[in-house]
């Protein structure tokens, strides 16, 4: 599948879904597509029944999908489980024919320790989805106090900050994407890239910091390659 051909139309799949009772069920044919990694960590089991963490691509008609942004592990029901790769990155993909049951039980249980799985998976180590576009990916964590029962920060301005400092210029990771990005429109002309929270090359703007953080090795050899132009305040304070 060339998952660069289909469209986000997040209507016209919801159209295409019906839940009855407890139960989605599809009325065309679908496909939900997560990382493989899930499974290493902690946010998906095969066996002997499926639950992956809510946080998936939902694919219909190999031709429009929708984004599903909830912390909670779901149980799904695929008749058919495929591995497929996409841009180096191994992916399971849940396949569901027409009129199939999608997931069995829409009452969903509440775990607050996947609010940390998904921040260790997703935003500390940076392996997102294709899917995920720079509006998605402080959602799990807006959505964490329905789902898992806990509150991430006191607003939601903090996560997306967070978040927002992980979205780079494709081409230059050294400058941040909403450095560029001055409007609505420009959202449109050019798409970020996506560096690790944790990333020491990239993260730290200041040789202090690369110096005293995690990976010594490779923050020393960034401080050299990159040298900070200026002195931060950080910097000053530490040296008092």
């Amino acid at each position: 599948m060339d998952v660069s051909r289909l469209k986000r139309d997040p209507d016209k799949c919801n159209a295409n879904i019906i839940v009855r009772g407890d139960e989605m069920v599809t009325k065309v044919p679908c496909k939900i597509m997560v990382p493989a990694r899930y499974i290493e960590q902690g946010l998906g089991v095969l066996e002997p029944e499926v639950y992956v963490i809510a946080i998936f691509a939902l694919i219909m008609e190999d031709s429009y999908y929708t984004v599903v942004n909830a912390p909670s592990m779901m149980r799904l029901a695929p008749t058919d489980i495929n591995h497929v790769t996409i841009d180096d990155v191994e992916y399971i993909e849940l396949i569901f024919p027409k009129g199939a049951v999608v997931c069995p039980q829409l009452n969903l249980v509440m775990r607050n320790e996947l609010v940390y799985y998904v921040y260790n998976e997703l935003t500390s180590k940076g392996n997102y989805g294709w899917w995920f576009e720079e509006d998605d990916m402080a959602m799990p964590f807006e959505n964490a106090d329905e789902f898992c029962g806990v509150r991430v920060g006191s607003n939601h301005a903090i996560m997306q900050m967070v978040c927002s400092s992980c979205t780079r210029v494709e081409g230059d990771k050294a400058v941040q994407y909403r450095h560029v990005a001055k409007s609505p429109a420009d959202l449109n002309k050019f798409k970020p890239t996506i560096i690790p929270l944790r990333s020491i090359i990239w993260g730290p703007t200041n040789t202090f910091a690369r110096a005293i953080g995690p990976y010594f090795k490779e923050g020393l050899t960034t401080a050299l390659v990159n040298p900070a132009e200026r002195s931060e305040p950080i910097e000053e304070m530490l040296r008092r």
